[in-house]
């Protein structure tokens, strides 16, 4: 198969200063967190690594969650993060994640 090279249009846009403040805020949070609950994953999940290296959002930012609370970020391992973005029905009963309208998310695998 013939792979085009990206080819860049235009610039890409700067942060803006609420998100480099933000970010800033997010990094101590993330920091503070791996010290008070250690380096392990907190969802454990099927396959999971161990080692914490993902700050995962509870309730995500689109859904209205903070990306500087403590309570909405939980310290996860890659293959936990992944199994949360791919079966978000299974993390929803779990309590890894939320919907801003509770706890009904839509999906395939909800059986409805």
């Amino acid at each position: 198969m013939k792979r085009t090279p990206l080819k860049r249009t235009g610039r890409i846009a700067p942060v803006s200063k609420r998100r480099q403040h933000d970010n800033c805020l997010r990094s101590k949070t993330v920091e503070r967190l791996v010290e008070e609950r250690g380096e392990l994953c907190q969802a454990r999940l099927p396959r999971c690594d161990w080692l914490a290296v993902d700050a995962h959002e509870v309730l995500a930012r689109s859904a209205g969650g903070s990306i500087t609370d403590g309570e909405n970020i939980l310290l996860v391992c890659r293959s936990c993060h992944d199994r949360i973005g791919s079966h978000p029905q299974e993390a929803t009963k779990l309590g890894l994640r939320k919907s801003r309208y509770g706890t009904h998310t839509t999906g395939d695998d909800n059986g409805v």
